[in-house]
């Protein structure tokens, strides 16, 4: 199995389709409540949300350590490679903010600012 880094949301999971249907299944969990919503009435959908997909192959960044603990247990071998834009899979990017700090500051003061601008405009 070969672990590669897509971007800073997926990585992608390089498998034999056995292993990846065995990682779809292990990803997957049901909606509670699914069985009551049109879509799963009228049989467009099976209630189900799938983390890993077969298709792409693509599995979220944040799932990487249950990804290895499912190879572990299962005794599949998996290796790493870099990306050449994103690096390694457990490389993290200094520039993106995990609590959102920078960002929220930034959004505060633009709100700040277009109110502002807003009550300037309604009292002149």
């Amino acid at each position: 199995m070969i672990i590669s880094k897509k971007n800073e949301v997926y990585v992608r999971v390089e498998t034999e389709p056995n292993i990846a249907r065995e990682l779809s299944d292990f990803f997957t969990f049901e909606v509670p409540g699914a069985r009551f919503m049109p879509t799963y009435k009228n049989r467009v959908w099976d209630g189900k949300i799938r983390l890993f997909s077969t298709h792409t192959r693509e599995l979220y960044v944040g799932l990487l350590d249950k990804l290895v603990s499912f190879c572990q247990r299962h005794g599949y071998e998996y290796e790493f490679i870099d990306s050449k834009f994103f690096g390694t899979p457990y490389e993290e990017n200094e520039l993106i903010s995990k609590k959102g700090f920078p960002i929220i500051n930034f959004i505060r003061k633009m709100y700040l600012y277009f109110e502002k601008v807003f009550l300037f405009l309604i009292f002149f």
